[in-house]
């Protein structure tokens, strides 16, 4: 029992590793022809705000 267990998880290894080697799926790539905009005008308040739930978010996830 002990040697078919590890068979089967050499083989899911394996399969694994094959399926990883395997050609990468092509994709179309969007683009905007609109202008990015780097530095937007915003209030101080509504940054501090941002700040803080993306703090609050990433301290959730740790």
């Amino acid at each position: 029992m002990r040697n078919l267990t590890k068979t089967l998880m050499m083989l899911a290894a394996t399969s694994l590793l094959f399926a990883a080697c395997g050609p990468a799926p092509s994709a179309n790539l969007a683009r905007s022809n609109l202008q990015r905009e780097t530095n937007p005008n915003v209030p101080q308040t509504d940054l501090s705000t941002l700040a803080d739930g993306n703090n609050a978010f990433a301290l959730d996830l740790y």
